[in-house]
């Protein structure tokens, strides 16, 4: 059994690897990380999970016992991404990004890699396996559930379906004098296909996890309930390595194929993370990816949507903000900003829609740009790029949202702003940038988080007064039950 090597997200690559094999290391693939090379040293990137290796060719770098190099990828920062991930997945905005961003998802699962085996303890992965297998079977249900020609013999009362067996007929009516009976053969169509026994015996499995856990999950339980009634024609099984051998999810039924690849691994009884603990069992984990950026961004997204007051709505995550009107060939500005959080005061009935037109941009009160990084290394970039969005939309407030340290981390291990972000305090001690009324607070602003500062930014342009704020969100431990 491999070691499982261990590093954090957005720091340099330090694992127990030769130079020689280091250098083997396929660079900017998601499969490893996205890990990538600055100032001669190879970094993590923001996706967190765990994988094999892999190099220029796509093959395992093994080790000199001929086993791939096994990497865990953890969190830079004291959050939980099953948590957060528990919150992105009941949020009503999951299901539109989620389509929309089919070819580059939030996370992954490498379910055609082997499983890997470790001895540490489960700490949330079969969580996320079963929530997946949950909505994959959903949307199976929502779709046309598989079904097969059927053929059943049945004596009938005054009536005829399909073709008459005059053998039967004969012999077990009219030999008995019961002359109101037709003996038949008729086609029926059946939903009771081994892929849809495959389905709900899985979805059993993935309800017991899902009620092991002491968090309740009111959306995945309606999807349970629903998937429940559209496969209640079919027969109760036992999941088999013979089962899956007959599946097949190939042709009109292709859409099958990832729901079963899930279900296997829950036959397996296999997971998607693990903690420290050992008490010596070994266990499977499939390998998986997660961005942890773009988490936390819809995670804080999914923590503000339940705090706002009546009067205020939240764009929807793709709303952009159109520069300039008509098409320039050669003009270098972005046509269009997108925004992290936009929250407005609508001023008609309804919510607004993906583009923010002249008109609607009034209605925009508040703009904040998400970070997962060390709040105290924003550089100039995030300055430039926050003011543009305050400004453009003469917004009330502007400000940042930080993922919450804990303390514990050392300043001088080479953080991840090291490889793109200045060694800058706060944005609001910028070169060049005059701001007053600084002040720092443990409070908790209405309907808000904690704010942890406070300023006022001056501005030559008579927009009035700009607010800025710093939020910090701290995600708590998600707790499995055994």
């Amino acid at each position: 059994m491999s070691e499982i090597l261990q590093n954090k997200d957005w720091k340099p690559l330090k694992i127990a690897i030769d130079d020689e094999k280091m250098a083997k290391i396929d660079l900017n693939k998601p499969f490893n990380f996205e890990i990538h090379e600055y100032k001669g040293e190879l970094w993590t990137s923001g996706y967190v999970g765990v994988n094999r290796l892999r190099d220029r060719d796509e093959n395992y770098i093994k080790d000199e016992n001929d086993d791939p190099y096994l990497l865990q990828v953890v969190p830079g920062f004291d959050v939980d991404p099953f948590v957060m991930l528990d919150a992105v997945l009941k949020d009503e905005e999951y299901p539109a990004y989620a389509e929309k961003n089919k070819e580059d998802p939030l996370f992954k699962f490498y379910e055609r890699e082997p499983l890997i085996e470790t001895t540490k303890h489960v700490a949330g992965g079969q969580m996320l396996l079963a929530i997946s297998f949950i909505r994959a079977c959903e949307e199976i249900c929502k779709k046309r559930i598989k079904n097969q020609m059927d053929f059943h013999e049945e004596n009938l009362n005054g009536k005829i379906k399909g073709k008459i067996l005059f053998n039967k007929h004969i012999r077990n009516n009219v030999l008995k004098g019961r002359e109101d009976r037709v003996y038949c053969r008729y086609s029926t169509f059946s939903t009771d296909t081994v892929e849809n026994q495959i389905l709900k015996a899985a979805l059993k499995r993935a309800s017991r996890i899902m009620d092991s856990s002491t968090v309740e999950y009111p959306n995945i339980k309606s999807m349970i309930r629903y998937c429940r009634t559209i496969l209640d024609g079919v027969r109760d099984v036992t999941l088999s390595a013979q089962l899956f051998g007959n599946a097949k999810t190939n042709g009109l039924f292709a859409y099958y194929k990832y729901a079963i690849g899930l279900a296997r691994i829950l036959y397996k009884d296999g997971s998607v993370a693990f903690d420290q603990g050992d008490d010596g069992k070994s266990i499977r984990i499939i390998p998986y990816m997660i961005n942890m950026e773009r988490l936390f961004e819809l995670y804080v997204r999914s923590l503000i949507r339940k705090q706002l007051p009546e009067n205020l709505r939240l764009y929807p995550f793709d709303a952009h903000i159109s520069v300039y009107k008509g098409f320039y060939e050669k003009c270098h500005l972005s046509k269009e900003l997108i925004p992290d959080i936009m929250i407005y005061e609508p001023q008609i009935d309804g919510d607004r829609d993906e583009s923010l037109d002249e008109e609607s941009l009034d209605d925009v009160k508040y703009v904040y740009d998400v970070k997962y990084k060390d709040r105290t290394r924003v550089n100039r970039n995030d300055t430039h790029q926050l003011l543009s969005y305050a400004l453009l939309l003469n917004v009330d407030q502007c400000g940042f949202v930080f993922p919450k340290d804990d303390g514990s981390k050392d300043k001088n291990d080479g953080s991840e702003e090291g490889q793109s972000q200045s060694d800058v305090k706060s944005a609001d001690s910028e070169e060049g940038q005059s701001q007053s009324d600084v002040k720092s607070s443990d409070s908790v602003e209405e309907d808000m988080f904690p704010v942890d500062v406070e300023l006022v930014i001056n501005s030559r342009k008579d927009i009035g007064l700009l607010k800025y704020c710093e939020y910090t969100v701290n995600p708590p431990k998600l707790d499995i039950g055994n």
